[in-house]
């Protein structure tokens, strides 16, 4: 498995992109999503599990693009 560590977000973020793009590639379900988001907003660090270091590496990519603040973890 490989982790997302999302740090924090950038003001102008879209919050329902990034909800939707979590639910995609982590295949987790909309209220845990949707929790992840809020704790990000409230300036939390919140780390999230995937598949693989690839799903992991879009992952951080496509939430940087809706103004995330997100990095592979490396473990």
């Amino acid at each position: 498995m490989a982790s997302v560590v999302i740090t924090g977000w950038v003001e102008g973020c879209y919050t329902i992109r990034a909800i939707k793009t979590i639910r995609e590639k982590a295949g987790i379900p909309l209220n845990e999503a949707l929790a992840i988001v809020n704790r990000v907003i409230r300036n939390e660090t919140v780390v999230v599990q995937v598949a693989s270091s690839g799903t992991a590496q879009e992952l951080a990519e496509a939430l940087v693009a809706t103004g995330l603040i997100a990095n592979v973890a490396l473990i």
